[in-house]
């Protein structure tokens, strides 16, 4: 299952891929985000280098709804959580001001992320 996640506190999501990967999954952590379109998006990985990826591949997205406030003022987390929920991609929201509450979208607390990931998985779209 391939995970992405937009979390801009490289050592909490850091841990959630670590954990996510253990479980057999590809999970890949993006600090930021530049772009996003019907198709693809171009996130910002921890090395502060752009990379595009196509939404269509993802199965499951782990969303700080503030990341983009802070990087990329016009797609913050209610702007590019439909882009990803019209695609198909479950959304696991992880801050008060992302709050999803329709469409695939939850609200989990950051710090519950690990303690709940099997949950979490069970939200992720099967092929």
């Amino acid at each position: 299952m391939k995970i992405i996640i937009f979390e801009d506190g490289h050592k909490l999501a850091s841990q959630w891929v670590a954990a996510l990967q253990e479980r057999g999954h590809t999970a890949t952590l993006f600090v930021g985000l530049s772009a996003i379109g019907a198709d693809n998006f171009t996130g910002i990985d921890a090395k502060l280098k752009p990379v595009t990826d196509s939404i269509a591949d993802a199965d499951l997205a782990i969303c700080d709804g503030l990341l983009a406030i802070l990087t990329t003022p016009s797609y913050h987390a209610p702007a590019y959580l439909p882009f990803l929920m019209a695609a198909g991609i479950p959304c696991v929201s992880t801050s008060s001001g992302g709050d999803v509450t329709e469409g695939r979208g939850v609200h989990i607390e950051k710090e519950d992320i690990l303690s709940r990931l099997d949950d979490i998985l069970k939200l992720a779209r099967t092929r």
